[in-house]
């Protein structure tokens, strides 16, 4: 989907569909239950190319210049 100014437009999300819970149907077989169980494992938060040091300045930084609503439900990621 484009708009007349030519630029991309997200489309939306499926509200509802969750694709855990297809976790233990034929959608998913043994190897695909493996891999989703191994990513889950690894922690959101975790850096993953920066030593601990860098990703603390980062997430700092991210923090001051991504505008975060006041008493929000929590912050942007």
């Amino acid at each position: 989907m484009k708009p007349a100014n030519d630029k991309p437009v997200a489309l939306p999300r499926y509200s509802g569909y969750d694709v855990l819970a297809k976790r233990d149907t034929p959608s998913w077989n043994d190897a695909t239950r493996r891999a989703i169980d191994a990513r889950l494992r690894v922690a959101a938060s975790a850096p993953r190319h920066l030593d601990a040091a860098q990703f603390a300045t980062l997430d700092a930084l991210c923090a001051r210049i991504v505008p975060q609503e006041p008493g929000g439900a929590g912050t942007v990621p």
